[in-house]
């Protein structure tokens, strides 16, 4: 369910992933954190599960989505973007040209082109 926020001019702003949403609708336990002088509680939250779907629900996309994009020019080699998908372990990346979004490349994709030609 990654989805890509672009605006107006097909700039590419920001990137939502199912692992930030999971990350918003999980369960946060508390967290102590003991120091030598001092003991801080971090509070988790307290709400349950549909609470937290609906808070998500709410929120602008842009209070979820990274900011900082990991993105691809669309002349980059198959090798690098395989190198990259695989290095950061992340399942597909956007693809650039002059500065506007044009696709988005997956790991299946590199897959697929890489071993189309040896079966």
């Amino acid at each position: 369910m990654d989805s890509l926020v672009i605006n107006e001019d097909k700039e590419l702003i920001a990137y939502i992933s199912d692992g930030d949403i999971m990350r918003y609708i999980g369960k946060h336990k508390d967290i102590v954190v003991d120091s030598l002088y001092m003991v801080n509680v971090v509070e988790g939250n307290h709400e349950d599960f549909s609470e937290r779907v609906q808070r998500v629900l709410d929120l602008p996309v842009l209070n979820i989505a990274k900011k900082r994009v990991i993105k691809v020019p669309w002349d980059k080699e198959v090798e690098e973007v395989a190198t990259l998908l695989g290095k950061r372990k992340i399942k597909k990346v956007p693809v650039e040209k002059d500065g506007k979004l044009v696709g988005v490349i997956s790991r299946g994709d590199v897959i697929r082109h890489t071993f189309k030609r040896f079966l």
